[in-house]
């Protein structure tokens, strides 16, 4: 993963387990991540593991002042590498919030101009239904951003990766599969891949 070094990664919902991993991966493949989540410890504390790598920026009350500072701030910084796990953190131990898909949104527009210069390759996490009765509205959502984020901001490569919302205790074999697959997709190697598709992670869960 040697085309990660000195890269700018941004990392979005990086307390959750696969974010977590995601931003030490990257950072480990000398990339610098900015890892921002709502839990201000739990972000000090993923730095610390990388702290020359790992910026931490929390969004908690008054995060759409955060997300205006953000918009000046990398209107022309390029960043490489977007991921968003905040979708999985809805209904999790890692901080249920109603405006998730509000800071998702918010987030890919006030990075759009750092993407566009940086040619970003990039991720949104789409949460999977728990079961074929479960209301899919909320994949629908992030499916729709996903299409409109695609369409209207080339040549930044986005696609999803369908995976569970309601696993909180990620195994270390489903969180190598799960990065791995990410960081494939960030990836040049798959530029081969179409903006807007998504594809569903397939490791069982047991």
């Amino acid at each position: 993963m040697s085309r990660f070094q000195n890269k700018v990664a941004v990392v979005a919902g990086a307390e959750h387990p696969l974010g977590a991993a995601l931003c030490t991966r990257l950072a480990g493949f000398g990339a610098t991540v900015v890892a921002i989540g709502v839990d201000d410890l739990a972000l000090r504390a993923l730095a610390s593991r990388h702290p020359s790598k790992i910026e931490p920026l929390a969004m908690h009350s008054g995060w759409r002042d955060i997300l205006r500072l953000l918009k000046d701030a990398w209107e022309e910084q390029p960043v490489n590498i977007y991921i968003d796990v905040l979708p999985l953190m809805e209904g999790t131990a890692q901080g249920q919030r109603p405006d998730t898909f509000a800071r998702s949104t918010g987030l890919t527009a006030a990075l759009k101009d750092g993407m566009v210069a940086g040619r970003t390759l990039g991720v949104i996490t789409i949460p999977e239904p728990k079961d074929s009765k479960e209301d899919s509205t909320n994949r629908t959502g992030y499916e729709a951003l996903l299409q409109r984020f695609s369409t209207e901001n080339k040549p930044v490569r986005m696609l999803g990766v369908g995976l569970p919302q309601h696993n909180r205790d990620w195994t270390r074999e489903q969180l190598v599969s799960a990065t791995d697959t990410i960081l494939m997709l960030c990836h040049p190697v798959s530029r081969g891949v179409k903006s807007g598709m998504v594809i569903d992670w397939a490791l069982e869960l047991r």
